[in-house]
């Protein structure tokens, strides 16, 4: 038998679904029976089978199980409820079982969501929607083993589970749903990788004595590697990250968490940027930053790649189906079975501001040219001077069409046509590249770890960098011109 446990800190929001009903929130998330938050076992376990079949998909019907004619073969791999730790490092559940009191505050802490029509960019009416985070900074402790049951782990078995225990080390598991819009991101703290023989008696005292809701005591099992080299995994096609560098000149507003300024004061403005929990142990206390929701920018690029793919001659039905199939869709009778992003955009946290803008607006009566009555109203955005936004997005094996239309998307960005947030009829929320920089420019600034089927893109000094994406844009382009 081999165990796996690991600490992890969340980078980015967690949502695991399937909380009980409640008529104030539409997408509660994961408790258990004391209320605690939890990574159900289930989730873990088919997120593992997803990067499992990456690797090799004969042997994850091995690994996972299946059911056969003759009967059903079990799985070897066993996922436990990733537990919550308390500020302490203590598991929370432990602290309830003993009946003394946890410390974490639990919410609920909701982030709002609206859907944008694809033709006009604004938002669609019916189309809020809210959704119930474990705010990042949130620890767990996940725990796996790999059994044989009655026989001895076959050596390409050991293999796979080392490679999979591995990538997870490395943070390459996707936790909870909402992943394309950056959901689910998280660090390692601490990992454990041991091995017990069941057939020794030893072992065996041992095993049915181990430690349990924590991490292994000293002498709890051999302590076995977790090579580096196993957590290296390409993919075909555009597949990696790339970091952007952008500012913003103007006022960004954009609702979506608290709509407070957290310790201090409530703002008296009408509209506000909101702000996102994170939990921060080092301290024992919850903080609300503001932060540019991954969600926000991933509407925004897909209304823009909606007009570039119109703007090619493609009608609104197949404009759509491209959309669905780059930035993900979810399953219905129209488009079948649902399937995950392949772009996925990471929230971008903001620094901390020291004073705060007030600004006043007054609706004006069209015919007289005067003010409205009652129309007077004011908001209190994020805006800092040449404000540097550190953009990173993630992409998962897009073909060559879907890579093209990545690289447009970006060069209007990067141009400053593209808009986050409300009130960007009146210049709230430009973004653009850094000042004065063109698309070459802006191309070469590029930075990440991007490849295209396996070979790196973004590589070497600007000049190099520009001249690769220069010559994979042509067969890009092609691709792009097949969809007509």
């Amino acid at each position: 038998m081999r165990i796996f446990r690991m600490l992890i800190e969340c980078l980015t929001p967690l949502h695991c679904g399937g909380g009980e009903e409640d008529p104030l929130q539409d997408q509660p998330v994961s408790r258990d029976a004391f209320g605690l938050w939890r990574i159900p076992g289930s989730s873990l376990a088919g997120a593992l089978r997803s990067l499992s079949e990456r690797i090799d998909s004969a042997l994850t019907a091995t690994m996972f199980g299946e059911r056969e004619a003759g009967g059903q073969r079990p799985s070897l791999i066993w996922c436990e409820d990733a537990l919550l730790l308390d500020w302490d490092g203590e598991t929370a559940l432990a602290k309830k079982l003993a009946g003394r009191p946890v410390a974490i505050p639990l919410g609920p802490f909701v982030r709002d969501h609206v859907a944008l029509d694809l033709q006009t960019g604004s938002a669609v009416r019916g189309g809020k929607f809210d959704a119930e985070i474990v705010p990042p900074g949130a620890r767990f402790l996940i725990s796996l083993r790999c059994d044989g049951w009655n026989r001895q782990l076959a050596c390409e078995e050991k293999a796979h589970f080392d490679r999979l225990c591995a990538l997870l080390n490395s943070g390459a598991l996707d936790l909870g749903g909402k992943t394309a819009n950056g959901y689910g991101r998280y660090r390692c703290l601490e990992a454990q990788y041991r091995e017990l023989n069941l057939e020794n008696p030893q072992d065996m005292e041992m095993w049915l004595n181990l430690t349990t809701g924590a991490m292994l005591k000293p002498g709890e099992g051999r302590d076995l590697p977790l090579g580096a080299n196993a957590a290296e995994m390409g993919g075909q096609g555009l597949h990696g990250h790339v970091d952007l560098e952008l500012v913003c000149d103007a006022p960004i507003l954009i609702g979506g968490g608290d709509p407070g300024t957290g310790r201090a004061r409530p703002s008296e403005a009408d509209l506000v940027f909101a702000l996102s929990p994170w939990l921060d142990y080092e301290n024992g206390r919850l903080d609300w930053r503001p932060v540019l929701p991954g969600s926000a920018i991933k509407g925004v690029l897909r209304h823009a790649a909606y007009n570039i793919l119109r703007d090619r001659g493609l009608d609104a039905q197949r404009s759509r189906a491209r959309l669905d199939s780059l930035f993900g869709h979810i399953g219905n009778e129209a488009n079948g079975e649902g399937q995950r992003g392949k772009l996925v955009v990471e929230d971008c946290p903001l620094p901390a501001r020291s004073t705060s803008q007030f600004i006043q607006h007054v609706a004006l009566d069209r015919f007289t040219g005067g003010a409205r009555e009652g129309a007077l109203f004011s908001e209190e955005p994020y805006w800092l001077p040449d404000l540097e936004i550190p953009l990173r997005l993630q992409v998962r094996e897009a073909n060559a069409a879907e890579a093209g239309l990545i690289f447009q998307t970006l060069l209007d960005l990067g141009d400053g046509l593209l808009s986050i947030g409300s009130g960007g009829n009146r210049g709230n929320g430009r973004l653009k590249a850094r000042a004065g920089a063109g698309a070459r420019e802006f191309l070469g600034t590029l930075r990440g770890d991007l490849a295209w089927n396996a070979e790196p893109v973004l590589h070497g000094d600007p000049a190099g960098r520009l001249e690769n994406l220069r010559f994979l844009a042509r067969q890009w382009d092609a691709a792009m011109e097949a969809w007509q």
